[in-house]
């Protein structure tokens, strides 16, 4: 699932006909949260790596060291690129967040998504009846856990958040899959990529189509 869980949508309430028009945002406050959180995450991975680079250079023969004891030499690249990995992981999910948007507009039958960020904008729009249905998703956030309407597409990335709170019933799912017209399917829909067998399946589907 691509990143759909922005932490303030307007308005705040369920769809109850079309057509459907959702601001989605994240807050300053959580986008703070985060930055205080990963920028000394980032650096601490990076800090080992650094320091072991750091105490071979103060040795006599740095270089002599690093052609004659392999396992030191595989142990600092391989610290230095799984420290790389975590921090590029972490900065970019920050920066993935700051000033971040979307507008998403859903009429009968069709739907219309506008994305905002740093690096510019783009749009793109769907049939609704291209979405493989409506999923009853919890999130666990800094305030607690959040649960969420989620709007499933056979491409992960274009799934869509559609109404966020602090509960959800079984009756405002229905009612959603009334107004789309569509299933209500598993959370784990959300996560194709992490099912064995589904992974199984599309594989037997390409042996079968060649």
């Amino acid at each position: 699932m691509n990143r759909t869980g922005f932490d303030r949508i307007e308005p705040a309430e369920p769809a109850q006909a079309f057509p459907i028009r959702l601001s989605q945002r994240w807050s300053p406050t959580s986008t703070l949260v985060m930055a205080a959180l990963t920028v000394p995450l980032a650096l601490g991975c990076l800090f080992v790596p650094l320091y072991l680079a750091i105490a071979g250079a103060f040795q006599a023969e740095p270089l002599s060291r690093l052609t004659s004891d392999p396992v030191y030499s595989l142990t600092l690249v391989t610290a230095l690129a799984l420290a790389t990995y975590l921090a590029v992981m972490a900065l970019s999910s920050l920066f993935g967040r700051v000033g971040r948007s979307r507008i998403l507009e859903i009429r009968a039958g069709h739907i219309e998504v506008q994305d905002r960020s740093l690096f510019g904008q783009r749009s793109w729009q769907s049939p609704v009846a291209s979405f493989t249905g409506i999923a009853h998703h919890m999130r666990a956030t800094l305030s607690g856990t959040r649960h969420e309407i989620v709007l499933v597409s056979p491409d992960p990335n274009r799934s869509l958040l559609l109404f966020a709170g602090e509960r959800v019933s079984q009756d405002t799912m229905q009612r959603y899959a009334r107004l789309l017209d569509l299933p209500v399917v598993p959370a784990k829909t959300l996560y194709p990529a992490f099912r064995p067998w589904g992974r199984m399946r599309s594989l037997g589907a390409l042996a079968t189509r060649s």
